[in-house]
């Protein structure tokens, strides 16, 4: 289950005259079905509801109290670390999955790949402060987290989207030399007299390493890539494997749908461990 974050110290005035505190909600991975539950309980409050999920909002203690306790407690923070490393350029793959993995875990990652879109100002005045608001926190998590040769691009950014775009464009084309050889491994590598779960596992780190220098940017990116990625891990596992599996790996083949690279794992695994039990039976 998603964790409430704090919305804005400097949130909407209450008819009384004090500033609102709230108990935000959280937004989706992507869409604006966030920024609508949002934009529905600042009306409440803003038309003089003094309650908001049953607890008044003239004790803004019990909305700013993470629902998490002790040290696990974590809020949106502008000046927060995001992640452990700083961007200086050539760490960029690294940098960028840690980014992405920080902003997951916030619920934020719908703002650099593209499925949180800004809403009219003029139109949708409610909706885009909110995506204001946030838009501006990321931009400053960001700029704690590059170098300062880098932040004076995020200082006159407009938007997250934008600085996560031109990053990708600036440093992501060094990575073609590394791809090219982590390709040329992946495709002489093969089984050979190593156990099934060895052959999996350093197959695997060449995919993850694949992975690391591969930044997708956009949600229906990222989707239709993983799914092509499935099948294309599925195949390179099983061309790996030794002619001994040729059977698993015909009916591993033939199955509707297709399984994915770790189920099929898990059933030549067991194939592996029977004819080990068998062997050491006679």
């Amino acid at each position: 289950m998603a964790t409430s974050e704090t919305i804005p110290e400097s949130g909407p005035v209450h008819p009384s005259g004090g500033t609102v505190y709230v108990t935000p909600y959280v937004a989706p991975a992507h869409g604006s079905v966030g920024l609508a539950q949002c934009r529905d309980t600042l009306k409440k409050i803003m038309l003089g509801n003094t309650k908001v999920n049953g607890m008044s909002v003239n004790d803004p203690n019990k909305f700013t109290k993470s629902p998490m306790k002790g040290k696990a407690a974590v809020t949106n923070h502008s000046g927060h670390f995001l992640v452990p490393i700083k961007l200086k350029g050539i760490n960029y793959p690294s940098w960028s999955k840690s980014m992405i993995h920080a902003l997951t875990a916030k619920n934020k990652i719908g703002f650099i790949n593209g499925s949180i879109e800004q809403p009219s100002e003029k139109d949708q005045p409610t909706e885009y402060a909110l995506w204001n608001q946030c838009n501006s926190m990321i931009l400053s998590w960001f700029t704690h987290s590059i170098e300062p040769d880098l932040a004076k691009g995020v200082i006159h950014a407009k938007t997250a989207y934008q600085v996560w775009e031109d990053f990708k464009d600036q440093f992501s084309q060094k990575n073609a030399p590394a791809i090219f050889q982590i390709q040329k491994l992946l495709a002489s590598f093969s089984q050979d007299t190593m156990t099934v779960s060895t052959y999996f596992t350093k197959l695997k780190g060449l995919w993850d390493k694949l992975d690391t220098y591969r930044a997708l940017s956009t949600y229906n990116q990222m989707k239709a890539h993983d799914e092509q990625r499935e099948e294309d891990r599925l195949m390179q596992f099983l061309m790996g494997l030794h002619d001994t599996y040729n059977v698993v790996r015909t009916n591993l083949l033939m199955m509707s749908p297709l399984p994915n690279v770790r189920q099929a794992y898990s059933l030549v695994i067991q194939e592996e461990t029977q004819r080990q039990m068998i062997l050491e039976s006679t």
